[in-house]
């Protein structure tokens, strides 16, 4: 059969235009997916917005469906870019407490602090509505749940109330893991910061109506954006706390650390009047002489009911120091971890089966606790009722504290010490997981202060209101 002429090459025409339609289609359909996920993205931006401008005005104590709340998530969805008032597609913000969801185990129904934010929005395709009217405009929605009234927890307690309660200079940080600091000084200057320092925490609140955190911050120092800032915060308070008395009757004990405390290893050319320099486990029992005279027994402490006294207490002439779980040491002088030597507990039960060791110094001003240098430090109190740790360090008497000269401690309990001023310096890395109360505290060259809190000083927010609003889902 004879094909006739001109006809040739028309297969080609077809498949090329069908190509371009469909490159065509393809290419609509990229832009268009691609723009939807843009605003997918920004109606989460603007539904975190809302919940958290919404959780803010429920904690201060309106309701989720008062005006001021609905204004509070509308204008913040706004800002986001999803116009709740636009006269075309306007976005429209929905405002719920939590069905169900991620709220905290020992709640049988959702917090009435939780607010859910549901933000949705008519987006214009470019392409898509040519293919099919029912493509021409899509909808996004984002679902966003903040959480409101979350304590800003004071977890560093400052009692001082005039004067500079914490003073920060050279490069020291203060890390404080949700929770906050309070300071208690009604002066401008109730909290200062020079240098390159930092503060990290949920909160950072001084009693003071007019301290300036601008003109107190000077240098590279900074507070971390995610904490709050408050002038005029009610004041933090001491824990209910019952400081342990001495037990009637019960005899001090000398230091059987210290160069010359009563226990020489004389007499002997070679180690006239040296001290013992081994590795002790407090209180004493049984232990021995390591040098000539040999295998000399060193007497006992007196203890009593799990409480044990000295007088004073130096552990820098030993190689390392254990102290015995379960007990109370109460030290009636001066304390100095020492210098280049390991101290902790020993991992075994004490007195009544409670781990965790207690101290109480019963010195008043005038007298430090120093921590100076020790190569490491591990203490832990007895763990309260609720499983936190409790009180470490009882400190009533104004005694100052000392944590100096690369001292690396790891605290874990309460350092009660309400009227005594706390020096941190010298390259010093401070590990708390702990509440601290003090009547000042001051850091300077590179310490560190990392608090972790787990216990709480009586729940206090030190007066800083509903706390800092947070996303939790």
């Amino acid at each position: 059969m004879r094909v006739p002429r001109g006809e040739s090459g028309q297969a080609t025409v077809f498949i090329v235009l069908f190509l371009g339609i469909l490159m065509c289609a393809l290419l609509a359909l990229a832009v268009d997916v691609g723009n939807l996920f843009r605003q997918k993205r920004m109606a989460q931006a603007a539904a975190d917005a809302a919940a958290l401008a919404a959780v803010e005005e429920v904690a201060s104590g309106n309701t989720i469906g008062s005006g001021a709340v609905v204004n509070a998530a509308n204008v913040a969805a706004t800002a986001n870019g999803f116009n709740t008032s636009a006269q075309t597609n306007p976005a429209v913000v929905t405002l719920t407490s939590l069905a169900s969801g991620n709220y905290p185990s020992t709640a049988t129904t959702p917090p009435a602090n939780w607010v859910q934010a549901n933000v949705q929005m008519p987006v214009k395709t470019l392409f898509l509505g040519s293919f099919h009217s029912g493509f021409s405009t899509m909808t996004v929605s984002a679902t966003a749940v903040a959480a409101g009234g979350v304590p800003s927890h004071t977890c560093t307690c400052l009692t001082g109330t005039s004067g500079t309660d914490l003073n920060m200079s050279g490069a020291a940080t203060l890390n404080m893991k949700s929770c906050g600091l309070t300071a208690n000084s009604s002066s401008p200057n109730a909290i200062t910061m020079a240098g390159s320092t930092s503060i990290c925490g949920s909160s950072v609140q001084a009693v003071s109506p007019n301290w300036d955190n601008s003109t107190n911050i000077t240098g590279t120092s900074a507070i971390c954006p995610a904490a709050s800032i408050k002038q005029s915060a009610g004041a933090c308070s001491a824990p209910s706390i019952v400081t342990p008395v001495l037990p009637s009757g019960l005899t001090c004990n000398p230091d059987p650390i210290a160069a010359n405390g009563g226990y020489t290893l004389g007499p002997n050319a070679l180690y006239p009047g040296q001290s013992y320099g081994g590795n002790w486990m407090l209180p004493v029992f049984n232990e021995v002489k390591s040098h000539y005279p040999a295998n000399t027994p060193i007497p006992n402490d007196i203890v009593s009911n799990g409480n044990v006294c000295y007088t004073s207490l130096n552990l820098a002439a030993a190689g390392s120091v254990t102290f015995a779980t379960g007990y109370t040491y109460f030290i009636q002088g001066a304390f100095n971890a020492g210098s280049g030597n390991a101290i902790s507990q020993n991992s075994a039960q004490g007195y009544g089966g409670s781990p965790g060791v207690q101290f109480v110094f019963l010195a008043g001003s005038g007298t430090t606790i120093t921590f100076n240098g020790a190569s490491s430090t591990v203490l832990t109190a007895p763990l309260a009722s609720d499983g936190n740790p409790g009180v470490l360090f009882y400190i009533p008497n104004g005694a100052a504290v000392d944590v100096t000269a690369g001292a690396n401690p790891n605290f874990y309990g309460i350092m009660y010490a309400p009227s005594s001023n706390i020096l941190m310096d010298g390259g010093t890395t401070t590990n708390m997981d702990m509440d601290i109360v003090a009547n000042t505290l001051t850091m300077g060259g590179s310490a560190a202060l990392n608090n972790y809190a787990t216990v709480l000083i009586n729940g206090n927010s030190g007066g800083g209101g509903v706390g800092v609003p947070v996303l939790v889902q």
